[in-house]
């Protein structure tokens, strides 16, 4: 599978299918909201981008073929953080891009 062709079944996952992943849909704070909770909490952070997302699903990306093991992580991480890591997700369960 080449990039487009992956890029294109990413896009096309249904967000269903992530808040089975993930057991509920995230609050995403707006960039505002972010920078002031990490000065606030003084936290560190983890961004999960549309890789990270993908290999979440199952889906290897250009540069990390699939891992079982690194898909459970990845969902591990997402869903048993702290509150001294802030887990940066992109706006994508909105709809909104703030």
């Amino acid at each position: 599978m080449d990039r487009k062709q992956k890029i294109r079944r990413t896009s096309m996952i249904p967000l269903s299918f992530i808040d089975t992943l993930i057991y509920k849909k995230p609050t995403v704070m707006t960039k505002y909201e972010t920078v002031d909770y990490i000065l606030n909490k003084d936290c560190g952070i983890s961004r999960y981008g549309d890789g990270e997302l993908s290999l979440m699903l199952g889906t290897g990306i250009l540069f990390q073929d699939y891992d079982p093991e690194l898909q459970k992580r990845l969902i591990e991480i997402a869903k048993n953080h702290s509150d001294n890591c802030l887990i940066c997700l992109p706006n994508i369960f909105s709809g909104g891009m703030n």
